[in-house]
């Protein structure tokens, strides 16, 4: 069997004292929004636990420069009004999709983000959906503010229903932010990241009988960005263990009232409503030479790709419904996203 290579891993100390410098804090800025649309870097690298928990503490220099991606995918933010599945969150106010159709259902306010379950297609119908319903107790995700040393316990419990067969869930989360410093990617270098750790359990039960599977999490935010840097999960289902390693590509510059700057930042767009095979103009921006858009609709699904002629762009081929459209320049950045109404 071939040897996995370790994850790309190494740990500095500034010699400065952590009590000379102040510490990092995650707010309700740094909290992805609807239109947002983040590119990830997928990674195939096996996660060092030992490392990772003896890098924990002040003024860590976490260096992730040699992540090996093997996949570029989305996660896109919208409105939940505009998904198929709202009517099972009534509550949320933030619905996040990813590559692979899993929408998860958040709560999010100044002082905590919460999920109030998700849904994922699985199939076709009618067993085209996997249910998990926070719908007896939610379950927090972060609590906010929070800085290093700040933590947190949780119990959420729940339903779930998939291929016709119905359940319960329950479990805990225990969080904690256990260091802060700077992180570098692939991408750049941020400075004033806090990580944390979270370590979760779920009992799922189904015809009386209930199988335990847990997750270790170890999550960089910074205070300058929005949405998560890098992100990396252990995964046990009583069966095998699985890793999942992933970090942003293009994160969004926040400024000091969570304003984004043009590397993401939100793009107005008119008409919207927008006639089907009408011209959409992107305002409040400089011509974009040899940029493209790309248009998402509400299951996350790239429908359209298209070049900007003149900061403007064909809606031909989209039928009426709620976008996200994103703008990347030559290079392929993302420049601005933004929402889009067709009718």
């Amino acid at each position: 069997m071939a040897m996995k290579r370790p994850l790309p891993f190494s740990l500095a100390l500034f010699a400065a004292p952590a009590a000379l410098l102040a510490q990092p804090t995650i707010n309700f800025i740094n909290i992805p929004v609807i239109g947002d649309a983040v590119t990830i870097g997928r990674c195939s690298d096996p996660i060092d636990s030992v490392a990772l928990n003896a890098s924990a503490g002040a003024m860590q220099t976490w260096d992730f420069s040699g992540l090996t991606e093997f996949s570029e995918d989305q996660i896109v933010f919208v409105d939940p009004a505009t998904t198929p599945f709202v009517a099972d969150f009534p509550n949320s106010n933030l619905c996040g999709i990813t590559w692979e159709g899993t929408h998860t259902y958040y709560v999010a306010n100044t002082s905590v983000l919460e999920s109030e379950g998700s849904t994922t297609l699985i199939g076709p119908p009618p067993e085209d959906t996997a249910n998990y319903l926070m719908n007896i107790d939610r379950e927090t995700v972060i609590e906010l503010p929070y800085s290093h040393g700040d933590g947190f316990q949780d119990a959420y419990s729940g339903t779930f229903s998939a291929g016709g067969f119905q359940g319960t869930v329950d479990g805990t989360v225990d969080f904690v932010a256990d260091g802060y410093g700077t992180l570098i990617l692939p991408t750049g270098t941020y400075a004033n990241t806090v990580r944390y750790r979270m370590d979760r359990v779920q009992n799922n039960t189904i015809f009386g009988l209930t199988t335990v599977t847990t997750s270790v999490q170890w999550a960089w935010i910074s205070e300058e960005f929005r949405f998560w840097l890098l992100l990396m999960d252990i995964d046990l289902d009583g069966f095998g263990s699985s890793d999942q390693v992933w970090y942003d590509k293009s994160p969004i510059q926040v400024g000091p009232q969570g304003i984004g700057d043009l590397n993401g930042a939100a793009m107005s767009l008119y008409p919207s409503p927008a006639p089907t095979g009408s011209s959409v103009t992107i305002t409040g921006m400089p011509e974009l030479v040899n940029a493209r858009v790309e248009v998402m609709d509400a299951l996350g699904r790239k429908v359209l790709d298209s070049p900007v002629v003149r900061s403007t762009f064909s809606t031909a081929g989209l039928v009426p419904g709620h976008y996200v459209v994103r703008s990347r320049d030559a290079s392929g950045l993302t420049m601005r996203t933004g929402r889009l109404v067709i009718e």
